[in-house]
């Protein structure tokens, strides 16, 4: 019979086998668990200094990104543009500017030519009967001339009592005025002593005599208790006393003779500024007042007086008095339109609105610029067909329409693309097959400076004129690029500003600043991750590692290297 041994309990005491059976399972377990303890050791040093080498990685990153500003050589000659008044001008500089100050005024800012036609009623009404008509656009600038309105000639009841205060305003501006104010010459005074805030200066136009006023000036004849005398302004040309027989006295040509001078009331004649031409011998005599004062002629008679103005030598004559006055010239000082209003601006021959036109101006297309043209019929005749046939046609004009709320208030703008002088616009229309062009349309949108002005110009093509140091300068765009080398001027605003242009040490600063952060930073962190401890008897994570040795080397070998070049 088999006999199977059985181990009733593994906490035999010592009294039985004497086997610590627990304890040698204790130390077999912790010998088995020894190398599994010595790999987590390992795991741990790798994953720190993993870590480590990521961390001085990041450092090194930071370390050559530092170095990128200090590589581009711009950045050590980069300087400054500074503006005093940022509303007037900003500017930037190159490499290429040289450091200094500059005063610069900017007396006008570059714009394009603007022209609103007359308002219509629909944007989409037919404009014309629709014959093939060709609208031809021309670039180029204007010369001579200007800008502005012109008046009427005074009238009776201005010269007998003047302008009263509060009938003229101009731009938004009252023109004082009162009972004096009763020439053309006084009224463009009054509103020439207000152009700082209108932009406006008036011109008094010579006041002159008609051309036929001496037309058949017959004989001066006095009875015995007859005498003549004629003045001009208030200057006596010629008497006559008693019993003189027609052709013993005053002649048209004897008033020639003492017209022509050299004589007293030749002298007195130019010191009042009155010049003749003509002579009343041919009938077309005639006296100018060039400052627009007003011009009296006067003939005074006592008795029996025959011949005269306007009198054959057998004609009675009982004298005459005419006061001769002119009109005023308004001329814009930038182009821009005048607006006239008050409580009678009739009083001071001109009309209430806002308007104005070129006055004896030039027009030279500019050959650089593209020219072109439309044509309009039946199928595109509208303000919205116009509009974009010229949008479409890319002819360095743009259109628009602009409605201001009245009974006609749609209005075409045209614009030019480009600001400058050389950027007005000259519009001219022909027909087809012989015809003439559509008159609706040549109405609409006919427009020439130097001729017919059917459109009406909001703005003025003009040039950005300024100084710098007190040198006039001039260009078509109000960003300039060629006055200061090395210095991009973006004009804003009328007005001054000193500019300092100067080296601009903040990037390199910064840049340096920058480098030597990251530098410390990247020494720190090798320190730290490769240093020892004597009390601890610890070293760094990464002490005595190649990699960082290497580094390091590489660190102070660079920094204590000389710079070529």
């Amino acid at each position: 019979m088999a006999i199977t041994p059985t181990l009733s309990s593994v906490g035999i005491g010592a009294g039985a086998s004497g086997l610590d059976v627990g304890a040698i399972i204790d130390k077999l377990m912790t010998a088995e668990a020894a190398p599994l303890d010595t790999f987590d050791k390992k795991t741990a040093s790798y994953q720190a200094k993993l870590s480590a080498l990521g961390t001085l990685s990041g450092a090194v990153s930071t370390f050559q990104g530092s170095l990128s500003a200090l590589t581009n050589s711009n950045n050590f000659r980069a300087v400054s543009a500074t503006p005093s008044d940022l509303l007037v001008l900003s500017a930037s500089a190159g490499a290429k500017a040289v450091a200094g100050s500059y005063n610069i005024n900017v007396s006008q800012l570059a714009q394009a030519q603007t022209l609103t036609s007359a308002g219509m009623a629909s944007k989409l009404s037919t404009i014309g009967s629709g014959a093939k008509t060709t609208v031809s656009f021309q670039l180029g600038s204007l010369a001579g001339g200007t800008f502005g309105v012109t008046g009427t000639t005074l009238s009776g009841s201005t010269l007998l009592t003047g302008i009263s205060n509060g009938s003229l305003n101009i731009n938004g501006t009252a023109i004082p005025t009162d009972a004096s104010t009763k020439s053309a010459r006084a009224l463009a005074e009054a509103i020439n002593a207000k152009s700082s805030t209108t932009g406006v200066t008036a011109t008094a136009q010579p006041t002159v005599s008609n051309a036929t006023m001496f037309s058949g000036f017959g004989n001066i004849a006095t009875g015995a208790d007859g005498t003549y005398s004629l003045s001009v302004g208030g200057i006596e040309i010629v008497t006559q006393g008693n019993g003189v027989a027609a052709g013993g006295g005053i002649t048209a040509a004897s008033l020639d003779t003492t017209l022509a001078g050299p004589n007293a009331i030749s002298n007195a004649l130019a010191a009042a500024n009155i010049t003749v031409t003509g002579k009343a011998a041919d009938g077309n005599l005639q006296f100018t007042r060039a400052d627009g004062s007003n011009l009296g002629i006067e003939e005074v008679v006592t008795g029996s007086v025959m011949g005269g103005i306007g009198h054959a030598a057998n004609a009675v004559n009982d004298g005459s008095n005419v006061t001769l006055a002119s009109s005023i010239t308004l001329a814009s000082g930038n182009a821009s339109p005048i607006t006239v209003a008050g409580s009678n601006p009739a009083a001071t021959g001109l009309t209430a609105g806002t308007g104005g036109s070129y006055m004896n101006t030039g027009f030279t297309q500019d050959g650089t610029q593209a020219t072109g043209s439309v044509v309009i019929d039946a199928t595109n005749n509208s303000l919205q067909g116009i509009r974009d046939a010229i949008n479409n046609a890319g002819l360095g004009v743009t259109a628009s329409i602009v409605s201001d709320g009245t009974d006609k208030p749609y209005h075409l703008v045209l614009s030019s693309t480009k600001t400058g002088a050389n950027s007005a616009m000259k519009i001219s229309l022909s027909g087809s097959d012989g015809q003439p062009a559509d008159s609706a349309l040549n109405d609409l949108l006919s427009y020439d400076a130097s001729g017919t002005q059917n459109l009406k110009q909001n703005s003025a093509a003009q040039n950005t004129n300024f100084s710098v140091n007190g040198i006039a300068i001039t260009s078509s765009s109000n960003s300039v690029d060629s006055a200061i080398e090395g210095v991009t001027l973006s004009i804003t605003k009328i007005g001054n500003s000193s500019l300092s242009v100067a080296k601009d040490t903040t990037t390199v600063k910064t840049s340096i600043t920058a480098f030597v952060k990251a530098y410390n930073d990247l020494n720190t962190s090798i320190g730290k991750m490769t240093a020892f401890n004597p009390e601890t008897k610890k070293g760094g994570v990464l002490l005595g590692d190649s990699t960082v040795q290497s580094i390091q080397s590489q660190l102070r070998r660079q920094l204590g290297a000389p710079i070529t070049g």
